[in-house]
C-alpha cells in the first residue's frame, strides 16, 4: 500500500519523504510489489480466447500477463498500441451475487481488490477493459462476426 500510494501521490508531494530510510523502504516496497504481481501469471483458457478475438481486430500487438513498467501491476493483456489493458474476471473477482428484490436478476459485484486495481489503473492513465465471466460466456451463443463486434465495442468504450 505504501509502495501504491507513492506511485499515485509521489510526485505531488515530491520532496515531503527525502530521508535515505524512506527511499530504502519505498525500494523495497516496489520490489515486494512488483514480485508478489507476476508471481501467478497463468493465463486462462477464456483469456486465452479473448486475446485470440482481440488479435483478429488488427490492433497489433497484444501482450499477455504484462506488468506495467512504472507501475507494478501485472495486467491480464495489454495493447501497447492502444495504451489499453485487458482484465479477464473469472468468478473470483466478484463478491456473491445478490438480488435486490424477488425475480431481479442477480448482480456481480467485484471485489476490493478488483475495484481498487482497475481504479489505480485509470488514475495512472491506462485505459482499461474488465471482461467478467458471465458477460463472456453470454459470446458463446454469437457467431465470430459478432463476438468482434462485441469485443470492437468494449475496445471502443474504453
Amino acid at each position: 500500500q505504501f509502495f501504491l500510494a507513492q506511485r499515485l501521490f509521489g510526485e505531488e508531494e515530491e520532496g515531503r519523504y527525502e530521508e535515505p530510510a524512506v527511499e530504502v523502504l519505498r525500494a523495497e516496497c516496489a520490489e515486494a510489489f512488483i514480485e508478489t504481481s507476476s508471481r501467478y501469471q497463468r493465463p486462462s483458457s477464456m483469456q486465452g480466447r479473448i486475446r485470440e478475438i482481440v488479435l483478429e481486430l488488427g490492433v497489433g500487438e497484444v501482450l499477455c500477463e504484462h506488468v506495467l513498467p512504472g507501475i507494478g501491476y501485472s495486467v491480464d493483456l495489454f495493447i501497447p498500441s492502444l495504451n489499453l489493458a485487458v482484465e479477464v474476471d473469472g468468478p473470483g473477482h466478484f463478491l456473491a451475487s445478490t438480488q435486490d428484490a424477488p425475480g431481479e436478476a442477480e448482480a456481480l459485484r467485484p471485489t476490493g481488490a478488483t475495484r481498487l486495481k482497475a481504479s489505480l489503473l485509470r488514475a495512472w492513465g491506462v485505459r482499461l477493459v474488465s471482461i467478467a465471466f458471465d458477460d463472456y460466456d453470454k459470446t458463446m451463443l454469437l457467431g465470430a462476426p459478432e463476438r468482434l463486434e462485441w469485443m470492437r465495442g468494449k475496445l471502443d468504450h474504453a
